[in-house]
């Protein structure tokens, strides 16, 4: 998680502070994030964490230590399209029953979301928003927390933007937000679009590697996962920014998660 201070402990998460349910994800040599579903056996994350895998590991941090649980099925969201980013959700099923003491989360069911605080947590780098995260391997992937809100939807960005974004948004199925860092020049959906908010303080947050599937959470439900970051400009103009602040991030909406939960009587198997 790339945060506004230099301090990227302070958001650090621990066994017990109410985020066990927030898991990491392992496939195919990667990892991204993920979160136990009400049942205590569905995890949901990003479809691109694990498309491809052969085998899929959830590793949980609980109050009794680290434990990792293999997966024995795992589906794409049917309507997954990696070019353009939607329906980027995907369910793995466990394959014995997560420990009591994670917490089950159920999912947003409204579409109310934009203008609405969030809280972001996933298994992602550290780093800051003047030199950007930390290179990948140097640090043991740890759980932290940080706040932001959804500004705006993807079809809303691309009406404003165009060309300015290589990507086609789903009508209803992305939430859009940036990373500001209290300045209004670095406000970049201000900027671009009008849509003035200079942040949450030294909470505020975006993602980074590994924080794909993590969870975004209105007040105890989870509103959307993570996808990717990145940076637009406007009629060649580009939010003057230190490194980070500035840049936007794709979260898949995950009610539209409710089309994959018909098929768990025919999930793809977990191969190995």
């Amino acid at each position: 998680m790339v945060t506004v201070t230099r301090d990227p402990e302070r958001y650090r998460v621990l066994p017990s502070e109410g985020y066990d349910g927030v898991v990491q994800v392992s496939a195919g040599g990667f990892y991204g994030s993920g979160v136990l579903l009400h049942g205590g056996r569905a995890v949901l994350t990003s479809a691109h964490v694990i498309e491809g895998a052969d085998a899929v590991t959830v590793r949980m941090d609980t109050p009794a230590g680290r434990i990792h649980l293999p997966a024995s099925q795992f589906a794409l969201h049917p309507l997954f399209d990696v070019a353009n980013g939607n329906s980027d959700l995907a369910l793995v099923w466990l394959g014995e029953p997560a420990p009591v003491s994670a917490e089950r989360s159920t999912l947003y069911r409204y579409s109310d979301e934009v203008g609405l605080d969030i809280t972001l947590v996933g298994y992602g780098l550290p780093g800051d928003g003047l030199t950007g995260y930390v290179e990948s391997g140097s640090v043991t992937p740890a759980k932290r927390v940080a706040d932001n809100r959804f500004d705006t939807t993807g079809e809303a960005l691309k009406n404003a933007l165009g060309r300015g974004i290589g990507w086609d948004p789903l009508p209803g199925s992305q939430l859009i937000i940036d990373f500001d860092n209290g300045s209004s020049e670095n406000d970049a959906l201000g900027v671009l679009m009008g849509l003035h908010n200079t942040g949450r303080g030294a909470a505020e947050g975006l993602i980074a590697p590994g924080d794909s599937g993590g969870p975004a959470f209105i007040d105890d439900k989870v509103a959307g996962v993570a996808t990717y970051t990145a940076s637009l400009s406007r009629n060649g103009a580009i939010p003057r920014c230190e490194r980070y602040p500035g840049q936007q991030l794709r979260r898949d909406r995950v009610f539209s998660a409710g089309q994959l939960l018909p098929t768990v009587d025919r999930p793809k198997p977990a191969r190995g």
